[in-house]
């Protein structure tokens, strides 16, 4: 086997890699480095976690690693290539603000709140539509914990995202990893609305890349203190945040008409839990 071809850890790593018999490619994303290996009739797939790979740069040149733990797939016919693409967590997301706040009657506001995105990696053919060849594995770039979101007797599992949401966007922190997932809020009910904890529907978003960024499209998020959830509506295109960006993932689950769910954590005694 030759020595591991790397991908650039600048955006190009999404889209399809032409891989020829007895060719192997290698990228680091986060705190993981993954590799395709292409051999006569069949692909492996590897990944392991990478602890000396920095948020940006690679680990070893040669793309090795301490006996990875093969995926083998075998092929219907000749390898073409790899699509790779990132996609949103599975669940929704529960964040809490960088300093909680209240959002008073009438009153609106935005967060930004960055999401480590899971690698999708598919079969590719010459003239195949993006998206569409078989999905071979998912793997998280970074592992979130469970967690609750709800009530005592109604809700659903969820997961607990460790960064903090924050009402300005530092280009600084971006991350090759992470999408930026952008909420903008109203509050429509006669009540101000504390906000500590929010819920991102992150099946619903799609995702674009931009210069130095993933980006979801902008949810909207309207709050009217009634028990059926708040309405939530999603953009379709990338915030102006983040400039020139090209679309490079659908949403998970097709995005709903009049779609309502929790957004807002609120006193399990309230009528409205938003």
């Amino acid at each position: 086997m030759s020595d591991s071809s790397p991908i650039p850890d600048d955006g190009s790593i999404w889209g399809t890699h032409w891989i020829e018999p007895g060719q192997r490619i290698h990228w680091d994303l986060g705190p993981r480095r993954f590799w395709v290996e292409a051999r006569t009739g069949e692909i492996r797939l590897a990944w392991a976690e990478a602890p000396d790979v920095g948020e940006h740069g690679p680990g070893a040149e040669d793309g090795s690693a301490p006996d990875p733990e093969w995926s083998r797939w075998a092929l219907p016919g000749d390898m073409g290539g790899v699509e790779i693409t990132p996609a949103l967590p599975d669940r929704a997301l529960v964040v809490t603000p960088e300093q909680p706040f209240h959002l008073l009657p009438g009153a609106k506001a935005r967060v930004f709140a960055r999401v480590p995105v899971w690698v999708q990696i598919r079969l590719a053919a010459e003239g195949q539509a993006p998206g569409s060849g078989p999905l071979l594995v998912e793997v998280p770039s970074v592992v979130l914990s469970d967690t609750w979101w709800g009530t005592t007797t109604e809700g659903e599992l969820a997961y607990w995202l460790p960064t903090s949401a924050r009402l300005l966007i530092d280009p600084a922190r971006h991350r090759p990893y992470m999408a930026v997932c952008t909420l903008q809020m109203q509050n429509r009910s006669t009540a101000p609305l504390p906000v500590d904890r929010l819920a991102i529907r992150a099946i619903y978003l799609s995702l674009f890349q931009g210069k130095d960024s993933l980006w979801a499209d902008e949810a909207q998020v309207t709050y009217q203190g009634t028990v059926e959830g708040s309405q939530i509506e999603m953009s379709g295109s990338a915030p102006d945040e983040a400039g020139p960006t090209r679309s490079v993932a659908s949403p998970r689950a097709p995005v709903q008409r009049g779609l309502r769910g929790r957004t807002f954590h609120r006193i399990l005694s309230l009528a409205g839990q938003g």
